[in-house]
């Protein structure tokens, strides 16, 4: 048997034995008040040691778990050049020429004379190199400086992101006994 059982069998007996021997009031509620106190003491659960919670295993304790969206790195591919840190030229298209804006692309200067003269701009190609990206047709991308990652925007670039299970906590609340420590 139990200790608790053991006390509150004793207590009954005891009681019945004060109630009918008609003892004084005062040993009556001294009786009680140490019946009580041995009550309280129900030697906690059995589950989580009286303590009210449990471990969280999903986090093992650590309120934090690791961030799915990085695998935990903290950092992604970057979503506007796919990791290659370079996209393709706006401005001419990815062709690193531009159409000649002095001849409209001919090569030709009409100076409303009857000579037609080659453009001076393009030397009479009719294509000027693209100054944005150097004639490569590719420019660093703009979102990640050209590294080809980002900071992951679940986790803000920690790898790690706070337990469901616990909250952050650690700790989860133990069913058997609904987190009340007795």
């Amino acid at each position: 048997m139990p200790m608790h059982g053991f006390f509150r069998q004793l207590g009954s007996r005891l009681l019945n034995k004060i109630l009918y021997s008609k003892m004084n009031k005062f040993f009556y509620i001294l009786f009680c008040s140490l019946l009580l106190s041995f009550h309280s003491c129900d030697f906690s659960c059995e589950n989580c040691g009286g303590d009210g919670y449990l471990e969280c295993e999903n986090c093992e304790s650590d309120g934090k778990i690791e961030c799915k969206e990085c695998e935990g790195e903290g950092k992604k591919e970057c979503d506007d050049c796919y990791g290659e840190g370079k996209k393709e030229c706006d401005d001419c298209y990815g062709d690193g020429e531009l159409s000649c804006s002095n001849c409209n692309g001919t090569g030709r200067i009409d100076d409303y004379s009857d000579r037609d003269e080659l453009c001076y701009e393009c030397n009479g190609s009719g294509s000027i190199s693209c100054r944005d990206c150097y004639s490569s047709g590719e420019v660093k991308c703009d979102l990640c400086y050209g590294i080809g990652m980002i900071k992951c925007d679940e986790c803000y670039g920690s790898g790690e992101i706070e337990c469901e299970d616990c909250e952050g906590e650690g700790k989860i609340e133990c069913k058997e006994c609904d987190g009340a420590s007795e």
